[in-house]
């Protein structure tokens, strides 16, 4: 809110306390989109979900990264390399509380299809407004970047407030905070190129 109202010299920017679950207005359907992971299982559950979404993530950026070419490019195949530093931090955490074996980082990832994105979307629905970008230019590209972190970033939010234990909320806490490191990235990206 705060790099919003200086950035735009908007004359009113909102910082609701509690996110969007302390928001009374009209609530925006579909947003975020709970759906993106199953709450009902144990932590090794939904760790094991947030992993796919790391790696769909890791897949979207890569694609886009050897799509555009330029400034971009490089941008974005940063974001692609964060996410694989996230999926480590994720299977690290797996690695802490499964009940049985996981296969290293290397062997999990491979495995592992990566068929949603962490703004809750399914891959080719995000793939297919990655490439409708195109000759839209830099700026376009990473704002489509910044809102797939900051929905990231709401979707752990929110789903810790729901989540059924407090060894969950706290993992996924954890995850909102470590999106929010990675919008923060791309926005200070977007600040270089005005």
């Amino acid at each position: 809110a705060g790099w919003a109202a200086q950035e735009f010299e908007l004359p009113q920017v909102f910082h609701v306390l509690g996110g969007f679950n302390a928001w009374g207005g009209v609530s925006i359907p579909d947003f975020p989109r709970f759906e993106a992971l199953e709450l009902g299982g144990d932590i090794e559950s939904l760790l094991r979900q947030a992993f796919d979404l790391e790696k769909g993530t890791y897949r979207l950026y890569g694609l886009v990264a050897e799509k555009y070419a330029g400034a971009v490019a490089g941008a974005v195949a940063r974001l692609a390399r964060a996410e694989l530093a996230h999926g480590r931090v994720v299977h690290g955490l797996l690695v802490q509380v499964a009940q049985g074996e996981v296969p290293d980082f290397d062997t999990l990832f491979e495995r592992t299809p990566g068929w949603r994105v962490e703004s809750g979307e399914s891959y080719e629905e995000v793939v297919e407004r990655a490439l409708a970008l195109e000759g839209q230019g830099a700026v376009a590209i990473l704002e489509f970047a910044a809102d797939i972190e900051l929905n990231a970033y709401d979707l752990y939010k929110n789903l810790a407030a729901r989540a059924s234990s407090e060894e969950v909320s706290a993992a996924l806490i954890d995850l909102s905070q470590q999106e929010k490191h990675h919008a923060e990235g791309v926005l200070s990206a977007l600040g270089s190129l005005a």
